[in-house]
């Protein structure tokens, strides 16, 4: 991101909002872009966007999955002026930028639509389909409980919990990219 801020100020790069993504997101932008234009304005205080999780189930340790989240300038501004040193590597990116955005008053908002349907998944949509927030069926997913607990109660699970005006599904690549695309 460091690139991108060095662009912005050189005048090189113009946007109202970036979108920050692992290599194997799936992006709907038609989607994405009707989403960003229905937004209240955020008063000068920041935007954040993502599929909320909660370290070990702490709400005070918000963070968008860093499966794709979308900010705009102010909090670029605020994570490149972040003075918490950025040495975690993968996994942890998305925690070291809402730390950092939190230090700016700026958290993750929600973004589920009017039925509760997420509109960020920080999984496959097949994966998304089974997923089961309050019971995953291995064991080794028993951290999806943990880190949507503050939501638990609220979270809609199955074709029910996924929006009709998605925008991000991850851990899309190869023949299933060109398969949603087309």
């Amino acid at each position: 991101l460091n690139g991108v801020g060095r662009r912005l100020a050189l005048g090189e790069l113009v946007f109202d909002f970036l979108a920050v993504s692992t290599d194997d997101a799936f992006w709907i932008i038609p989607n994405l872009r009707a989403y960003l234009r229905e937004l209240p304005d955020s008063g000068g205080a920041g935007v954040y966007l993502g599929h909320r999780l909660a370290v070990d189930g702490d709400p005070n340790r918000v963070f968008a999955s860093g499966a794709g989240y979308v900010i705009d300038k102010l909090s670029l501004s605020a994570y490149l002026s972040c003075s918490i040193p950025d040495q975690r590597r993968g996994f942890e990116e998305d925690v070291v930028m809402a730390e950092c955005l939190a230090r700016a008053g700026i958290s993750a908002s929600p973004t589920e639509d009017e039925r509760g349907a997420q509109r960020f998944h920080f999984a496959s949509p097949s994966a998304t389909l089974l997923l089961n927030y309050s019971e995953p069926a291995q064991p080794s997913a028993q951290w999806v409980r943990a880190f949507h607990w503050p939501w638990l109660d609220r979270l809609v699970s199955g074709l029910e919990g996924i929006s009709q005006r998605s925008v991000l599904f991850h851990a899309v690549s190869g023949q299933r990219r060109l398969d949603m695309h087309d």
